[in-house]
């Protein structure tokens, strides 16, 4: 039976939170354009047959786009070992609840995707408090965080310089960089862990909040982060 009824942008969105998947990861793995993705995301073109192809191959669905305004999906089966993981995190008494909300992109900056829970997980309190998780998408930051890894920011703490951080713009958009105040000209300088990334120097007027990295969790092993 088919599920969801929606045109092209509603779709994508609704794929990528559903199946816990980002363009990055659909780029790099199955070949599928990140930008071809983003326009679509934005209503900006409409998709060709072989990428429809390719996201049903990727996803393990069926699309029904014979009605453009009334697009449907259904899912297919699927090997075992293409199926999204859905281990549950091991909850242990004594241990702090984070909820992780969506990805935010180690790369350029650009919204974080879904302000819903996606799931919880556990860390060994450290003595933070108002902590959230968010799921890493990109690889600016590699080797020191990588794609899919879960960064928990802490949002009461103060970054310090070198810190890696969830940068929040005004314009609501977000990027996860290693910071350096500049404060004698009033410029942030944001740079990647991954050298092929340039650093960026952005106006601090420009900044809503600089959050920093307290844990990492890395393959459902969470360890402190220490830079």
């Amino acid at each position: 039976m088919f599920t969801d009824t929606m045109r092209w942008p509603e779709l994508i969105e609704t794929l990528l939170k559903e199946f816990r998947v980002s363009t990055y990861e659909l780029q790099n793995k199955y070949g599928i354009n990140s930008a071809t993705l983003s326009n679509m995301r934005k209503g900006k073109s409409q998709p060709t047959q072989k990428v429809i192809k390719d996201i049903e191959n990727a996803l393990k669905i069926k699309i029904d786009d014979s009605d453009p305004e009334n697009i449907t999906y259904k899912k297919v089966e699927e090997a075992a070992d293409n199926k999204p993981s859905t281990t549950p995190f091991p909850f242990i008494e004594g241990m702090a609840t984070v909820n992780v909300y969506g990805f935010v992109h180690a790369g350029n900056e650009g919204p974080i995707f879904s302000e819903d829970v996606i799931e919880k997980i556990q860390i060994p309190r450290g003595g933070y408090s108002d902590l959230h998780g968010i799921t890493v998408d990109g690889d600016s930051m590699e080797p020191t965080i990588n794609n899919r890894d879960i960064v928990v920011v802490s949002l009461t703490s103060k970054a310090s310089d070198g810190d890696v951080c969830l940068v929040a713009y005004n314009d609501h958009d977000y990027v996860l960089k290693r910071v350096f105040f500049n404060k004698d000209i009033d410029l942030i300088t944001l740079v990647s862990d991954n050298k092929k990334y340039p650093p960026a120097f952005v106006p601090t007027n420009k900044i809503k909040s600089v959050l920093p990295v307290v844990w990492l969790v890395k393959g459902r092993n969470s360890l402190r982060y220490q830079g």
